[in-house]
């Protein structure tokens, strides 16, 4: 499954962990494959997701969140299983 993940959802998996943490080791366990976007503006993290045909836009950001849901983009915050 194809995910975009925010920067920060990246950037706190890489240097502190948690849950962020849970995703990025799904994605070395390969359960997940990781579009990472690079422009902190939510437009462009739901253009990567719709480019890349991304199931999910994981960020812990809650406008993010309502505009997926607009967008028709299922949002995830970082607590990944």
């Amino acid at each position: 499954m194809k995910v975009v993940l925010d920067t920060n959802v990246f950037v706190s998996g890489v240097f502190f962990g948690g849950p962020p943490g849970s995703v990025l080791a799904a994605w070395r366990e390969g359960r997940i494959e990781v579009v990472v976007c690079q422009d902190r503006d939510d437009d462009k993290f739901l253009a990567c997701a719709v480019a890349a045909k991304a199931g999910y836009v994981i960020s812990g950001d809650r406008d993010l969140s309502a505009t997926s849901l607009r967008e028709r983009r299922r949002h995830s915050s970082p607590s990944f299983r």
